[in-house]
């Protein structure tokens, strides 16, 4: 003979009372808890790895952004050396592969 044994929970909510009857009832809400625990690890391993490439997609977007900034600091170097110079030598300055202003613009 197999004896169950009825036994009776309930839990008290802001919306009313819910109340089980029944070890077949107890089973049932075992299983769903640790599904729904599956479901949340596995949503959380998703977030994790998702965060995880945007953090990277952020660093790679920060060394570019410092890039930018190099090459505008060096224009603009090269441009106030440029300009300081007389309108004759500038055509020739700029011109040349290893000028005065190209290298303190570097």
């Amino acid at each position: 003979m197999s004896e169950e044994t009825n036994t009776e929970a309930g839990i008290k909510t802001p919306l009313g009372e819910i109340s089980f009857k029944g070890k077949r009832t107890a089973e049932f809400i075992a299983i769903f808890s640790l599904l729904l625990l599956a479901v949340l690890a596995t949503l959380y391993w998703n977030h994790d790895k998702a965060a995880e490439t945007q953090a990277g997609q952020f660093v790679g977007a920060l060394k570019d952004l410092a890039a930018t900034g190099k090459e505008q600091a060096q224009a603009q170097r090269l441009t106030a050396c440029l300009i300081s110079l007389p309108q004759e030598e500038r055509k020739r300055e700029f011109s040349a592969e290893q000028s005065f202003c190209k290298q303190i613009s570097r």
